[in-house]
């Protein structure tokens, strides 16, 4: 990498979260940090896009190497406006990484799909930037990110050591257990956890809004005598690292098609 590496971070908790802050000050120890952020909680936004609506970037001010952006959009388009905005993709002038995080919350197992935080990651991967995120298994704000803090360099430092490059069509989701740094047991690969949300919606009533829907959810396990899920993993006290593809196609099924449709199938 070069002398001066530069850096896009987004998230999906908002600008003013407390997890992008400590990711910024993370990076900017490793190069020029450049924010650009949802001016308002993404949560599970996934890969969508802000359509047919006007979209404003507010610049919040320069501290300490990082540059401040606040955008109106979700986590994806707060990606493509850095990349084609600050970063001018037309013109091949593109940072060193996109990062994404801290989010607060655990995006193992089935939250990856939904992720907003995760779907950053996947554009950034598409316009051929090495991209990675960061979450914390937990839902508290003031929660302890030493763990995030101490491994989280450390991972940086191998990113950015020039001794492994993240593959092409590839990005990492980094998951950091609920604990102090000094309770978790290490770094593990990991692949993403089996498990599914099930009785997502209660009733409730209000004067406002009269009678309506809730998203809740209890999370169902579907692999609760371990493994290497990244969800178990991240519970027993470990840091895990999942590569993620942005091409979900299914090979082995595809053949598997291809040898059971015979009939249907045409070829050369």
């Amino acid at each position: 990498m070069k002398k001066n590496p530069r850096f896009l971070l987004t998230n999906d908790d908002g600008v003013d979260s407390r997890g992008i802050r400590v990711f910024a000050d993370m990076l900017k120890e490793f190069g020029d940090v450049t924010v650009v952020a949802p001016a308002r909680v993404q949560s599970g936004m996934s890969a969508a896009l802000s359509l047919e609506q006007p979209l404003y970037m507010k610049h919040m001010g320069k501290e300490d190497g990082i540059d401040w952006w606040s955008f109106s959009g979700t986590p994806v388009s707060c990606v493509k406006a850095g990349l084609n905005d600050m970063f001018r993709y037309e013109e091949s002038d593109m940072p060193d990484f996109v990062f994404s995080g801290v989010n607060i919350g655990s995006n193992c197992s089935v939250a990856a799909i939904y992720s907003g935080t995760l779907g950053a990651c996947a554009e950034g991967t598409l316009y051929g930037v090495p991209s990675v995120g960061f979450s914390v298994c937990t839902h508290d704000e003031q929660c302890d990110m030493s763990a995030v803090e101490e491994y989280g360099r450390k991972i940086l430092s191998k990113l950015f050591d020039g001794t492994y490059r993240i593959s092409p069509d590839t990005y990492l989701n980094i998951n950091f257990p609920d604990m102090p740094a000094s309770s978790v047991k290490g770094i593990r690969t990991a692949r993403r956890g089996r498990g599914r949300w099930i009785r997502e919606y209660s009733k409730r009533y209000s004067v406002e809004y009269g009678e309506h829907l809730w998203m809740s959810g209890t999370f169902e396990d579907l692999e609760p005598e371990g493994g290497d899920g990244d969800h178990r993993l991240a519970l027993d006290g470990y840091v895990t690292v999942v590569p993620l593809r942005v091409d979900t196609t299914d090979y082995r099924e595809k053949m598997n098609i291809e040898d059971n449709w015979k009939d249907l199938i045409t070829g050369e």
